[in-house]
């Protein structure tokens, strides 16, 4: 076999030993077969003249990266990669505020404990279960709470007027 086929077979061969280890991963040991079968690729290639071997060094380059962006590209559509990869439908953040409780608008109201605070646990407003901590005191467990102050999504209670 000439030299120049054996270039093109070795480089052949390592980016098909790239491409694969996007679908078999190794821990490295594909890639570095890879790397040996381009570096005697290039071996060879120079061995014909420079202008060759440049040649070969910007196809195996541009073939490597276009194979591997494809490669990634198929990997979630197969069964393995459905079983490798978390695919997940994200929705903007805007959608997200929308769900969310102001906390800000529970300044003031009562509520009732869902748990014993003591001095953190969960009161229920509305429709909503919120974490709140108290000031320090015990909360006893299904008591009447009022909403002191709100900072960010910190919500400090204390018991009722009635409660205490």
């Amino acid at each position: 076999m000439d030299p120049l086929s054996l270039a093109i077979l070795l480089l052949i061969v390592a980016v098909a030993l790239f491409i694969i280890e996007v679908f078999v991963p190794s821990g490295g040991l594909i890639p570095v077969g890879g790397l040996v079968a381009a570096g005697f690729a290039l071996y060879h290639a120079f061995s014909q003249g420079v202008m060759t071997g440049l040649i070969f060094a910007a196809g195996g380059l541009t073939a490597t990266v276009a194979g591997v962006s494809l490669a990634f590209r198929v990997l979630p559509r197969t069964s393995l990669g459905k079983r490798l990869l978390l695919v997940s439908e994200t929705r903007p953040a805007d959608e997200l505020r929308g769900d969310a409780l102001d906390l800000s608008r529970l300044l003031g109201c009562e509520g009732r404990t869902a748990s014993p605070l003591r001095p953190s646990g969960v009161a229920v407003f509305g429709d909503y279960r919120v974490s709140v901590v108290t000031q320090g005191e015990l909360v006893a467990a299904d008591a009447v709470v009022e909403v002191i102050e709100v900072a960010g999504n910190r919500v400090v209670v204390r018991a009722a007027r009635g409660e205490r």
